[in-house]
């Protein structure tokens, strides 16, 4: 808000008089009221209401309340007040409240001729999105934003991103919402620009980001956002951590995750076992198991766990062998590596099994809790010389066993089939 646009509005349509009008916002209340009697401001006291006066001190004080750092705030704090004053008179809080509302009407109205001038006059410093396809502002998916006198456009999806993205930041699984900034000037979007962005993408073709409807019922307000929407924030952040993480950084959290149930803790991944096949096959595995590790919904981690059990269970009973690598003597006497990587698909849970009638009820999911076993089983295996390797026929496979530990040196076991 421009506070002083506000304040010499707010003083040409409440002051009778050139001389009162051109009262600077910082004359005191004393300064105030000998300038309206001197200039017969107050004549008019007679033909309507003792109360006038009195509305007009308020009014200058609200002038002198509206400088500072938070002006808004001031201004209504102050209004307020007036209205919760029970020694004033209610004619005199009417006329106060029609002077202010008054001068409100006036203001935005030539802040709207304002915008629309400087926005018809702004060029576009950036047209297209944010992997530099051109766009334009007459598409339906574009949104055009004004800032320092310039234009950027964003595409929705965009825009969504960037406010999932800095939303849902959550060091160490913290929430730690941040401010969403643009991209090309590093400058906050303001309130005004957040409540542009939600109203264009409700009206528009995409679908409402969780968070940011989360965050506009906040009223755009961080810290009340944090607090309302802990559990969101870090679902969310365990969903694009998963997704999105590089898959170097997630082999040893899978490795770890086999290790962690009794079921898998036979299954031995080999140290060159293809780190983006192996990712691509356990990363569902790893937001169940971060879901159960870090997620602050109780029935999440319940559910969570429940469906890991039994997916992973599937997995080892399936393949008990995955990950480990086969050496086979091809026909030219060379030596030919592959890897055990057969599995069965992630099982998800199925909700629309009963399609037609899952909006009338509501189906207890029974989860396979028996993935544990109480019988403890040996992890040791019998160990083959390594000269072994040497001696390979034509046509046998070896098996090729590096024992993964987190923190510990790798054996190497040759086992011939």
């Amino acid at each position: 808000m421009d506070a002083y646009a506000f304040h010499q509005v707010l003083r040409k349509l409440t002051s009778d008089t050139k001389a009162l009008s051109e009262l600077p916002c910082t004359a005191t209340t004393s300064e105030f009221t000998d300038a309206a009697w001197k200039h017969q401001e107050y004549s008019t006291l007679n033909s309507n209401s003792i109360s006038r006066s009195v509305v007009k001190m308020h009014l200058h004080t609200l002038m002198r309340n509206i400088g500072g750092m938070t002006p808004i705030k001031n201004k209504f704090g102050y209004v307020k007040r007036i209205l919760d004053d029970a020694f004033l008179l209610p004619g005199a809080k009417t006329e106060f409240l029609d002077a202010f509302c008054k001068a409100q009407c006036t203001y935005h109205a030539m802040s709207r001729f304002a915008f629309l001038f400087r926005w018809k006059k702004a060029p576009y410093r950036i047209a297209a999105d944010l992997i530099l396809n051109p766009i334009s502002e007459e598409q339906h998916n574009v949104i055009a934003i004004l800032q320092n006198n310039n234009k950027y456009l964003f595409t929705t999806l965009d825009l969504k991103n960037m406010l999932e993205t800095s939303l849902s930041n959550s060091p160490y699984f913290f929430a730690e919402p941040l401010v969403t900034k643009n991209p090309y000037n590093n400058m906050p979007f303001d309130k005004g620009m957040l409540y542009t962005i939600y109203f264009k993408m409700k009206r528009g073709y995409s679908v409402m980001s969780p968070l940011f409807h989360q965050y506009f019922l906040a009223n755009f307000n961080l810290c009340r956002f944090r607090a309302e929407n802990s559990v969101l924030i870090r679902k969310t952040y365990i969903d694009k951590y998963v997704r999105n993480t590089d898959a170097n950084t997630l082999r040893d959290e899978c490795i770890r995750m086999l290790q962690s149930f009794t079921c898998t803790k036979k299954i031995r991944i080999d140290d060159d076992f293809p780190t983006e096949k192996l990712m691509n096959i356990f990363r569902p595995y790893l937001q169940l198991y971060y879901t159960y590790y870090y997620t602050l919904d109780i029935n999440a981690r319940t559910t969570s766990l429940s469906l890991l059990k039994g997916n992973l269970l599937r997995f080892a009973e399936f393949n008990p062998k995955f990950g480990r690598k086969y050496l086979a003597r091809s026909s030219d006497k060379k030596l030919v590596t592959h890897f055990n990587d057969k599995h069965v698909d992630f099982s998800k849970t199925s909700y629309e099994s009963n399609f037609e009638k899952s909006h009338l009820e509501v189906d207890t999911e029974d989860y396979d809790d028996t993935a544990e076993s109480d019988d403890e089983e040996s992890d040791s295996d019998d160990e083959v010389d390594d000269e072994e390797a040497s001696v390979v026929e034509e046509g046998q496979e070896v098996e090729v066993e590096r024992v993964w530990r987190i923190g510990a040196p790798i054996p190497v076991r040759i086992h011939l089939n």
